[in-house]
C-alpha cells in the first residue's frame, strides 16, 4: 500500500503562520511608507498654502498701509501747502514720498516680526540699488510678471502672484512676489518727472535699463517681495507625522501579535481536527480505504510526476457483479460486510506499490505504478482468482466475482479522470461477459475523447474564422458550361487534420450551433458569389440546409436577409434539402420551402430516391431541382440502374424540374446521362470541390473542357442513334 501524506503537518501549518506574520510585517511597512509619503507630502502642500497665505496678507497689509498714508499724510500735507519728498529729511514742510514710507515700513516689520516673515519693494525701476533685482528667484519672478503685464489689457490687470520654495539662508522659505502697479495718476506723474532727472537717467543707464520711461496708469512699476521661511513648519509636521505613525506601527504590532498569541492557542486543536477532517474527507469509513477524493489526490501525483516517455501505469477499476442481490437479498449490514472482505482481499493480495480505494458503492479503484500490459494480466489474473472465491459472514456462504476493466497510462490517456473513464469503459465491457478482466479498446468507446475534443473545439473554429468553403462545380453538359457551384464545408483541425461535412454538421447540430453555422455559410457564399458575379460567371451557389434548420421559422428570415445584405438576386441561391429532412415534418418543410420558393430562392432535393417520399409528396413540393442520388450512378450501366435513372430524368422534365446526377466519376456514366438526356451534372470527373481562388485561375479552362466533352458527347451519341 501507498501511504499518502496529509494535506497539512505542523510543521506546514507553522511554517505558514511564519509566512503570514513576515508578509503582514512587509504590507505594514510598505502601508506605513506609503502613509508616510501620502501625509508628508499633503503636509507640505497645506504648509506651501498657508505660507502664501500669509504672504497675501503682509503684501496686502504692505500696499494698504501706503495707500492709506497716501491718502491720509501726503495729499493731506499738500492741500495744506507742504509737499512729499526724496529729500524730505532735508527739506522744510516735506514728507517723505510713499515709495520710501512703504521701505520704511518693510524695514521695520521684517525686525519685528521675529523672523515670521520679511518684505521689501524692488522694482526693475527702482529708485535705489537696494530696491533693484539682485538674485535669480528675483529676476525670474519679475520676467513672470512682465509675461502678465505684456498680456493684460490697457486697464487694470488681474496680478497672479509668483512663489517657489527655496533655500534663503539655509532654511527653506517661501518666496513670494506679487505686483505693485501703478495705482494713482499722482503716483505715475511723480515718477513720470523723476524718470527725467539727471540722477534717475545716470541710474538707469548704469544698471542698463532704458532711459526715459513714461508711466500709465496700471502699469507694471515695481513688485512687493515676501519671504515666508517654512522650515520649522516643515520639522515640526515631520515630527507629528513619524510620531503618529509609530503610534500606528506599535498599536499595529501589539495587535499582530495578540492575534498570533490568540491563534497559538488554538493551534493544537485545530491541528487534531484538520488531521480528523482530512482523514474524513479522503478515506472511506467502512474499508477505511482512500475514497474517490482520496485516490484521485495521490494518484495525480503520481501520473503528474511521471516521464510519458518511459513510464506506464496500470489503472483498474472493478465492480462486484452480484453485490446488488446480496444487499437487497440479506440486508446492507451483510453487505457492508462483504465489501470489508473485499477490501481486506485486494490489500492482501496486490503488490506493495499499489494504490487501492473505494469509490463507491461495490466500486474499487486500483493504480500499480510502472505496471505494463504483461504486470497487469498478472495482477488482474490474481484479483480474479481472489474474488471467484466463496466469502464466509456468519451462516452464509458468499459467492460475489468482480468485473475489471483495465487502461494504461499514457497509452490510453495522460489524464487520470479519462483513464478511469476508459477503465470503466472496459470494465463494462467485462460485466458484459459475465466477469473476467478486458484491457480498454477505443473502438468499443463510443464517447471517446478526441470526439469530444472535437464538438470542444468546433465553437472556437466557428468564431475564430477557422472555417472555410470549397466549392464543386456544376456542369451543364449539353451547353459545355459551369452552371452553378454548390459550397461545401471544411475544418482543418489542429490535431485531427481535415474533418468533413458529415461529421461537422452533426456536431452543429449537436451543440445548438448550426443556425450560427448556416449564417456563416450563406454569408461566405454569397459573399463569393458577389465576386464572381462581378466577374461575369453566370452561375448560381448551392447551400445545405439542415433538418434542424427546417425547424425554424426563423430560417426564412435569416436568408433572405443574407441575400438582401449581399445584394444578390434570390434567384442566384439554390438551397438543397435532403428527401429524409423534408419528410421528418412535411408540413413545416412545405410551409418554409414554399416562403422560400414565392421569393425567388431556388428550391433543390437533395438525395433524391433515397428517402421515403412518394411522387403525390414530390409534386406538391415548390421545387425547382431534383439532385439523383450518387448510389443510382455506382452500376449505371445495370439495367435496372439505368431504368431507375431514366425514369428520374423523365420525371424531372414531366414536372418542369432541373435534374442534377451528382457523382459523375468516369466518362462511360457522364455518356449514358448524356444518352439518356440529363443536362447537369457534378461529380470527379468534371471537378473536385476546390478553393474560390483555383475557381478564378480554372473557370475558363474547366468551361473549355466541358465545352469540348459536350461535342465529343453530341457527336458519340449521333453515332450510336445513326446506328
Amino acid at each position: 500500500m501507498i501511504t499518502k501524506r496529509p494535506l497539512f503537518t505542523a510543521s506546514d501549518l507553522l511554517g505558514n503562520r511564519r509566512k503570514l506574520l513576515g508578509a503582514c510585517m512587509v504590507l505594514l511597512v510598505l502601508l506605513i511608507g506609503a502613509t508616510w509619503l501620502i501625509v508628508n507630502n499633503s503636509q507640505q502642500k497645506l504648509i506651501e498654502f498657508k505660507s502664501r497665505q500669509i504672504a497675501n496678507v503682509v503684501a496686502n497689509q504692505a500696499t494698504t498701509a501706503r495707500s492709506i498714508y497716501t491718502r491720509t499724510v501726503v495729499s493731506k500735507l499738500k492741500k495744506d501747502g507742504f509737499q512729499a519728498s526724496t529729500a524730505s529729511d532735508n527739506t522744510v514742510g516735506a514728507v517723505p514720498i510713499p515709495a520710501q514710507f512703504l521701505k520704511a515700513l518693510a524695514h521695520d516689520s521684517s525686525e519685528n516680526s521675529g523672523g515670521s516673515y520679511q518684505f521689501r519693494p524692488l522694482s526693475k525701476w527702482n529708485l535705489s540699488a537696494e530696491q533693484g533685482l539682485n538674485d535669480d528667484f528675483q529676476k525670474w519672478a519679475w520676467e513672470k510678471l512682465e509675461e502678465q503685464d505684456r498680456k493684460g489689457s490697457s486697464g487694470r490687470i488681474d496680478w497672479e502672484p509668483i512663489w517657489r520654495i527655496e533655500q534663503v539662508g539655509g532654511i527653506d522659505a517661501l518666496r513670494y512676489l506679487v505686483a505693485d502697479p501703478a495705482s494713482s495718476q499722482s503716483c505715475v506723474d511723480c515718477h513720470n518727472a523723476m524718470e527725467k532727472t539727471p540722477q534717475i537717467r545716470a541710474q538707469r543707464v548704469q544698471a542698463g535699463v532704458p532711459v526715459g520711461k513714461t508711466w500709465e496708469l496700471n502699469d507694471l512699476m515695481g513688485a512687493l517681495e515676501v519671504i515666508v521661511p517654512v522650515h520649522e513648519s516643515s520639522v515640526l509636521a515631520a515630527s507629528q507625522t513619524r510620531n503618529g505613525l509609530l503610534i500606528v506601527l506599535a498599536v499595529s504590532l501589539i495587535g499582530i501579535l495578540l492575534v498570533l498569541g490568540v491563534s497559538a492557542i488554538d493551534r493544537a486543536r485545530a491541528l487534531g481536527l484538520t488531521r480528523n477532517l482530512e482523514h474524513q474527507a479522503r478515506n472511506d469509513s467502512l474499508t477505511n480505504l482512500p475514497n474517490r477524493a482520496g485516490f484521485e489526490h495521490v494518484a495525480s501525483r503520481i501520473i503528474g510526476a511521471s516521464d510519458k516517455e518511459k513510464e506506464t501505469h496500470a489503472v483498474m477499476l472493478l465492480d462486484l457483479n452480484d453485490f446488488k442481490r446480496i444487499n437487497d437479498t440479506l440486508g446492507h449490514h451483510i453487505g457492508d460486510e462483504v465489501l470489508v472482505k473485499v477490501a481486506q482481499n485486494l490489500e492482501r493480495h496486490l503488490p506493495g506499490n499499489a494504490l487501492v480505494s473505494r469509490l463507491g458503492g461495490d466500486e474499487f479503484a486500483i493504480l500499480i505504478p510502472g505496471a505494463d500490459a504483461e504486470t497487469a494480466c498478472v495482477v488482474a489474473t490474481t484479483i480474479d482468482q481472489q474474488l471467484d472465491q466463496i466469502i464466509e459472514i456468519d451462516e452464509y456462504r458468499l459467492h460475489s466475482p468482480a468485473s475489471i476493466g483495465v487502461a494504461f497510462y499514457p497509452a490510453d490517456s495522460q489524464q487520470l479522470d479519462e483513464l478511469l473513464r476508459c477503465a470503466d469503459v472496459a470494465m463494462y465491457c467485462s460485466k458484459r461477459n459475465r466477469g473476467g478482466y478486458r484491457f480498454y479498446n477505443e473502438e468499443h468507446d463510443n464517447n471517446h475523447l478526441n470526439t469530444l475534443s472535437v464538438i470542444s473545439d468546433f465553437k472556437s473554429a466557428l468564431n475564430e474564422g477557422d472555417l472555410s468553403l470549397v466549392y464543386q462545380p456544376k456542369f451543364n453538359i449539353r451547353t459545355g458550361s459551369i452552371c452553378g457551384v454548390e459550397a461545401l464545408l471544411r475544418w482543418k483541425h489542429p490535431e485531427f487534420g481535415m474533418i468533413p461535412p458529415v461529421r461537422i454538421i452533426p456536431i452543429a447540430e449537436q451543440t445548438g450551433q448550426i443556425g450560427q453555422l448556416t449564417k456563416w455559410t450563406l454569408e461566405t457564399g454569397l459573399a463569393q458569389l458577389k465576386k464572381w458575379l462581378g466577374k461575369g460567371f453566370d452561375i448560381n451557389l448551392a447551400i445545405n440546409l439542415s433538418v434542424e434548420m427546417l425547424d425554424k421559422t426563423s430560417t426564412v428570415d435569416m436568408i433572405l436577409s443574407c441575400l438582401r445584405s449581399a445584394d444578390i438576386p434570390a434567384s442566384r441561391l439554390v438551397i438543397e434539402v435532403t428527401e429524409s429532412a423534408m419528410m421528418s415534418d412535411p408540413d413545416l418543410a412545405l410551409e418554409l420551402i414554399t416562403m422560400l420558393s414565392d421569393n425567388g430562392v431556388i428550391i433543390s432535393l437533395d438525395d433524391f430516391g433515397t428517402g421515403y417520399s412518394s411522387l403525390s409528396q414530390v409534386h406538391k413540393l415548390p421545387l425547382d431541382e431534383l439532385k439523383l442520388d450518387r448510389s443510382f450512378l455506382l452500376n449505371a450501366d445495370q439495367d435496372k440502374n439505368k431504368a431507375i435513372i431514366k425514369t428520374a430524368i423523365e420525371l424531372a422534365a414531366n414536372l418542369g424540374l432541373v435534374l442534377v446526377a451528382e457523382g459523375v466519376e468516369d466518362l462511360d456514366t457522364l455518356a449514358l446521362l448524356y444518352d439518356l438526356e440529363c443536362e447537369v451534372v457534378q461529380g470527379y470527373l468534371l471537378s473536385r470541390p476546390i478553393s474560390p481562388e483555383e475557381i478564378d485561375k480554372q473557370f475558363k479552362l474547366l468551361e473549355k473542357a466541358a465545352g469540348q466533352l459536350a461535342i465529343e458527347l453530341s457527336g458519340i451519341a449521333y453515332v450510336s442513334a445513326a446506328a
